[in-house]
């Protein structure tokens, strides 16, 4: 198997697990998503798998650790998508959302 074909199953399975509750299993998962992402250098692999450890950490209740990834994920974004708005825009509003309930 590829390793972006990995990364993107590693990727589905995080969220498959997110959505069943499985919040430990789904943070595993992704984190290893996101460390093979990291050796490939691809940051937008990475921003997409920071935003979804983000959803797993806001739905185990861990705020700031989303807010930590959410901004990782706008950083990385912002500096090598050609058209980085639409993304960062939906991103920034989770970030506004996140930061107005504490």
């Amino acid at each position: 198997m590829c390793h972006a074909c990995a990364i993107a199953k590693l990727n589905k399975s995080g969220m498959e697990a997110c959505n069943r509750g499985e919040f430990a299993h789904a943070e595993q998962l992704l984190q290893v998503a996101l460390d093979r992402a990291l050796g490939m250098n691809a940051p937008l692999y990475q921003a997409k798998i920071l935003n979804n450890l983000a959803l797993v950490h806001q739905s185990s209740g861990q705020r700031d650790a989303a807010i930590y990834c959410l901004r990782k994920a706008v950083a990385l974004a912002n500096a090598h998508a050609r058209t980085p708005e639409r993304f960062v825009g939906r991103i920034q509003a989770r970030i506004d959302s996140l930061t107005a309930s504490a």
